[in-house]
C-alpha cells in the first residue's frame, strides 16, 4: 500500500471516529435534556396531591361481590359424549394430519358455522397451513361443547358417529 493509500485510509478512519464521538456527545446531551425535563416535571407535581391532576387522579371503585357469577351447570350426556368424541378427533387429527380427518372436522365446522364462522372456515380450507387448521379445530372444540345448544350437540354427535348412534337416548 502506497502512501496516498494509507493516508486516505487514515482520514476515512479518523472521519468515521471524529463523527462516533459527535454521535455519542448528541446521544449524552439529549439524555442529559430529558432527564431535566423529568426533574423539572416532578418538582412541579411535588405540590399537588398525589401528584396528579383531580381529573387524572384513578377513581376508587367500591369492590363489590361478583354479582351474577354461578357455578356451572352439569354437563349434560350429549356434551360429555360430544366432548369425548371432540377429543378422540383432536388427537386423531395431531397424530395423523388433519386431512386424514377431513369429514369430521366438516362436519364439525359446518355445526359451528354460525357461531364461529372464521374458525370454520379455517378448519376445512385446504389452503390453510396445518398448525392454523389444528387451532381453528381447538376453537371449534371450545365452541361445540359451550356455545351450542343441546339440540344441535346431539346432531353433531350423530353425524361424528355416522348416523349409527342414537342421541335420542343420550338427550333424555
Amino acid at each position: 500500500m502506497d502512501d496516498l493509500h494509507q493516508a486516505l485510509l487514515h482520514a476515512v478512519v479518523d472521519a468515521r471516529l471524529a463523527e462516533a464521538g459527535n454521535r455519542r456527545r448528541a446521544r449524552d446531551d439529549a439524555l442529559e435534556r430529558r432527564r431535566a425535563r423529568r426533574a423539572r416535571r416532578v418538582s412541579a407535581r411535588s405540590w399537588r396531591p398525589l401528584g396528579l391532576w383531580p381529573w387524572r387522579r384513578p377513581a376508587r371503585r367500591a369492590v363489590r361481590p361478583a354479582a351474577g357469577l354461578h357455578p356451572a351447570a352439569p354437563p349434560t350426556p350429549v356434551a360429555m359424549e360430544l366432548g369425548r368424541l371432540l377429543e378422540d378427533l383432536a388427537e386423531r387429527a395431531l397424530r395423523d394430519g388433519t386431512r386424514s380427518e377431513r369429514a369430521a372436522i366438516a362436519a364439525v365446522a359446518a355445526a359451528t358455522r354460525t357461531v364461529a364462522p372464521g374458525a370454520a372456515a379455517a378448519a376445512v380450507s385446504l389452503r390453510s397451513p396445518e398448525i392454523a387448521r389444528l387451532r381453528a379445530l381447538a376453537v371449534l372444540h371450545g365452541t361445540a361443547l359451550h356455545r351450542l345448544p343441546a339440540w344441535q350437540q346431539a346432531a353433531l354427535v350423530d353425524r361424528l358417529h355416522g348416523g349409527s348412534a342414537p342421541s335420542e337416548a343420550l338427550a333424555a
